[in-house]
This record gives structure tokens, sequence and C-alpha cells, in this order.
């Protein structure tokens, strides 16, 4: 699943393999992003501000039901731990495994039966790997082109647009 986690590694966090677990810059970005106005200016669209590391810490060890700001401060906090007990690699690996792809479905195999049917044996296609990857960063579960569009220009990972479009249809 190479070319999955090279799109992932585009659209969620570019500085993944250099990054310490946190990017401030994400954080601002994410901050900023939450305002219709600075969005517009900057031509952003609404995201959060966390690393694939404080993803990957929030799914696996801070309940969704925690005050937002105490949420964020422990999921920097072990981030930052998981960045020094792990290799980039096998973030990237626990984080496809467990991380939501849409309500209800955790992990990249139960993503793959659920989308395309079929586990074994199962390549992805680009548009497939992409399709998942927009997934797991959609938190509201609808398809909107413009966001679709946006991300797809994120990555530098060839798409048939036709595919791409017969996948989410």
């Amino acid at each position: 699943y190479d070319v999955l986690k090279s799109i992932l590694i585009d659209i969620e966090d570019k500085d993944f393999k250099t990054n310490s677990g946190v990017s401030i810059k994400s954080i601002l970005r994410g901050t900023l992003s939450r305002f219709e106005f600075l969005r517009n200016k900057s031509g952003y669209i609404k995201h959060g501000g966390s690393t694939i590391t404080m993803q990957l810490s929030r799914s696996l060890f801070i309940p969704s039901n925690q005050n937002k700001y105490r949420r964020k401060i422990t999921e920097i906090l072990l981030s930052l731990w998981l960045n020094n007990q792990f290799k980039k690699d096998e973030i990237l690996k626990l984080y496809i495994a467990s991380v939501r792809y849409e309500r209800g479905i955790l992990g990249l195999s139960n993503a793959i039966k659920y989308f395309f049917g079929e586990l074994k044996e199962k390549e992805l296609t680009n548009e497939e790997s992409f399709f998942l990857v927009e997934r797991l960063s959609n938190i509201t579960s609808t398809v909107n082109w413009q966001r679709i569009e946006h991300l797809t220009s994120r990555t530098n990972v060839e798409f048939d647009k036709e595919k791409l479009k017969e996948i989410y249809q």
C-alpha cells in the first residue's frame, strides 16, 4: 500500500517523516482555517491541525467526549511520546491499521472490505487509495467535490478523474 501511504502523507502531514510528532505550523494553519474569512483569503479548506502522529494518539488513547482543549494538550504530549517510542514507518502502519475511515469503519482492512468487497490479495488503484485517504480525513462522511479537487491537487500521485468519480458514485 505504498501509494496509499504516499497520498496519506501528502494530504495529512507533508512533514511527517521529519517532524517530532507535532507541528506548530499545522496547528496554527488548522486554527486559522476555522475562520471563513481567512479560508477564503488563503484558499484553505476547513481542516484540523493534527499531524499523523497526533491523529494516531487521539484515535488510540483519547476519548472523544473529553474537553477539546484538554484533548489537544494530551494529544500533543502523547504524540511526542509516540514519536520517541516508534519509528516513523511503525507509526504510519499503526495509523493506517487503526483510524476511522468512515462512521464505524476502523482500520484499513475493514475499510477495504466495506468499500470494495474482497480483501484477499487486494491491490489498491491510485483512485481507491485516494478515496480511502479522503474518507479518513472526512469527518462528515459527505462528498464535496470542491474538497476532493483541493485534496487531489495536494499530492503528486496521478489519478484518472473518471475512475475517481465512479468510486464516489
